[in-house]
């Protein structure tokens, strides 16, 4: 697999392009070796082109995933049986130091280094050796520092920035999802909890037909995450004279007054109308008298 450093990131280099993952991630990822499924398809997904090509089996002409995830657990295990994480671990205490560990040797040697702007070269799928090549750049690059992931409270290598985030870019145990990103999220209800709560109870009120999604959408383009008012609150300041504009059509009540002109006039036509039909029939009995 031809490789590369751009910009402090790993880049893996493959016929149809290449991908780029941070420059810490293959140590890192060999620290917290674990027996999980879930970390095998964390392997998968994160090397996806760094595999063997005789890995990727086809079944109805698309890769069998299931044979490839296969291959990826049985190698992680092996490297687990060689103990490979604690090799690593003890190797990221040394970079601390600015040095590199003479244990890396037998991977050392499995790197070809290549002159000037031209792509070095690791065997395929060979993690332990891209891992050597990765702590050596990184080692040209800053010092680093070996931390605890509060989350899952695994060792991880990363640089000695003063604004650094302590949760790692590994899935969290049992999980998928990585531990950096978990801690974003429960940050996120914590911070925002009622704001979701709101915004839930009012989803509720849509479903039920109580709330008019224009209502809903309107609540939410003025009311963000961070200042925002409950929906009844906020209806009702913006239908106010001092408002910015009513919220719903209402119905207004006829003022009284008018309501009673309009009765007096209806009866006023209404009596009108009786006389003529009166006068009308006292005509037509007059006439019929002066014919007799």
């Amino acid at each position: 697999m031809d490789i590369n450093v751009a910009r402090h990131a790993l880049v893996l280099h493959q016929p149809g392009g290449e991908s780029v993952r941070p420059l810490l991630s293959p140590i890192n990822d060999l620290i917290a070796l674990r027996p999980e499924t879930t970390y095998d398809l964390y392997l998968y997904d994160q090397y996806w082109t760094f595999w063997p090509a005789d890995w990727f089996e086809q079944l109805d002409g698309d890769v069998n995933v299931e044979k490839l995830v296969n291959h990826i657990s049985d190698q992680a295990a092996r490297w687990r049986r060689r103990r490979y994480h604690k090799l690593f671990l003890a190797a990221a205490q040394d970079a601390t130091e600015r040095k590199l560990s003479a244990s890396l040797a037998p991977h050392l040697e499995k790197i070809r280094w290549l002159p000037g702007n031209q792509d070095d070269n690791v065997p395929d799928g060979d993690l332990p050796a891209l891992a050597v090549y990765t702590l050596i750049r990184a080692l040209e690059l800053r010092p680093l520092d070996l931390v605890e992931c509060p989350r899952c409270r695994i060792p991880w290598l990363t640089t000695t920035d003063a604004d650094r985030n302590p949760f790692c870019l590994r899935p969290s145990l049992g999980q998928l999802t990585t531990c950096r990103q978990l801690h974003k999220e429960e940050q996120f209800r914590t911070r925002h909890g009622d704001w979701r709560r709101e915004y839930k109870r009012l989803h509720e009120r849509l479903r039920r037909g109580s709330l008019s999604e224009t209502e809903l959408m309107a609540w939410r383009a003025e009311n963000t995450l961070e200042s925002w008012q409950p929906f009844e609150l906020w209806q009702t300041q913006t239908s106010s004279p001092t408002g910015a504009r009513p919220r719903t059509a209402q119905k207004v009540a006829p003022d009284s007054g008018a309501v009673t002109a309009q009765k007096g006039a209806t009866a006023t036509r209404a009596g009108q109308s009786q006389k003529t039909s009166r006068s009308k029939r006292q005509s037509t009995s007059d006439s019929k008298e002066s014919a007799k």
